[in-house]
């Protein structure tokens, strides 16, 4: 590779042994997590614009699943982990992708300010996100009239 810099790390395989990669993606607001999506693919470098949540209904159930009780999904140590991602990155609002390993450890892909929250799927393909991702946005707009109540300038 032709380069002045690179970084190189070890590749940790999150797939749990299974033919396929998830990586989840929540949504802080106000120091609170909300699941946003989840993204499962083949490959190893999982995006949900290239994911095929399509491919099989399982997927999407999985994904549901997740929306709907994100706990369930990440117990104990790593449900403590992902609330204290939250706690410590500190911001009125920011997200985080991560992966389960096959022994339950959060495996952070990435954690920012900038992580998109869109309801751009269809309604008839994915009715579930149409129930729970409106919750992020509901806390969002709670937490600035919160702000705003208190005359809050920061």
């Amino acid at each position: 590779v032709a380069a002045d810099e690179f970084y190189v790390t070890d590749f940790v395989d999150y797939s749990n042994g299974a033919s396929h990669y998830r990586k989840y993606r929540f949504i802080f607001v106000d120091r609170q997590a909300f699941p946003y999506h989840l993204a499962i693919a083949r490959d190893w470098l999982v995006h949900y614009w290239r994911a095929d949540m399509d491919e099989a209904e399982w997927m999407k159930r999985e994904e549901e699943q997740f929306l709907a009780d994100w706990q369930a999904t990440f117990p104990g140590a790593a449900g403590e982990a992902v609330s204290e991602a939250a706690r410590r990155l500190d911001l009125d609002y920011a997200g985080m992708d991560c992966s389960l390993t096959a022994d339950g450890r959060v495996l952070l892909f990435e954690a920012n300010a900038s992580m998109l929250t869109h309801l751009d799927d269809s309604r008839e393909a994915y009715p579930y996100k149409h129930r729970y991702v409106p919750r992020i946005f509901d806390a969002m707009g709670a937490m600035v009239l919160r702000r705003a109540a208190a005359g809050r300038r920061d």
